[in-house]
């Protein structure tokens, strides 16, 4: 007599059944939740990161200025500074056996110009030494100011020691606009001269 074998679908494999309706609804809430914390983390980090390439950037530009005039003054030999604006410095500085005039122009940003601080060598093409705004990380544009309304240079005459010095003083500011930057250094410098005044 010959046995058949009874078969039901119960018997079929269940490694060949899937997800649920209610079980992919949940994965998918449970990644849209941590993808949720993680952008807004990963925006937390960006905008830290920002703030402190801004603070770093204006104070890499301004102590780079500043360090630059210092050391040119120090090795002067004369210098005459105009007393109208305290916009221009004229640097007469000993090179290779002769004297070569060093002019720095200061000028203070508006709402049309960032401002600039350009030195020049014996009358040739100036160079800007404050950087472009493509030339940072965030396209951030560097304003260059007066501090309270002063002079970018001035002379100052000590009689009762001898010393005549070169007070320099300027401000850098990053990002925003010219009168409300998102972050500013004042930079400021009293530096003798090596030859005197006249």
């Amino acid at each position: 007599m010959k046995k058949f074998s009874t078969y039901s679908k119960k018997d079929q494999s269940t490694a060949k059944q899937g997800f649920t309706l209610i079980e992919l609804l949940v994965v998918v809430g449970i990644i849209s939740v941590i993808a949720g914390i993680g952008g807004d983390m990963f925006a937390t980090v960006m905008r830290t990161y920002k703030k402190a390439e801004i603070y770093s950037l204006s104070d890499k530009v301004g102590s780079g200025i500043l360090t630059q005039i210092e050391q040119d003054v120090r090795l002067a030999i004369d210098v005459k500074v105009d007393t109208t604006y305290g916009n221009y410095v004229y640097l007469y500085i000993p090179k290779d056996g002769t004297i070569i005039e060093k002019k720095y122009e200061f000028s203070e940003c508006n709402s049309d110009d960032p401002g600039y601080i350009k030195y020049s060598e014996d009358s040739n093409t100036p160079t800007n030494l404050v950087i472009d705004s493509t030339e940072n990380l965030f396209k951030e544009t560097v304003y260059v100011k007066k501090f309270n309304g002063g002079n970018f240079i001035a002379r100052l005459n000590d009689n009762t020691s001898g010393f005549d010095l070169v007070y320099v003083s300027f401000v850098i500011g990053v990002g925003g606009d010219c009168t409300t930057p998102k972050n500013e250094v004042f930079m400021q410098s009293s530096v003798n001269l090596r030859g005197g005044l006249e």
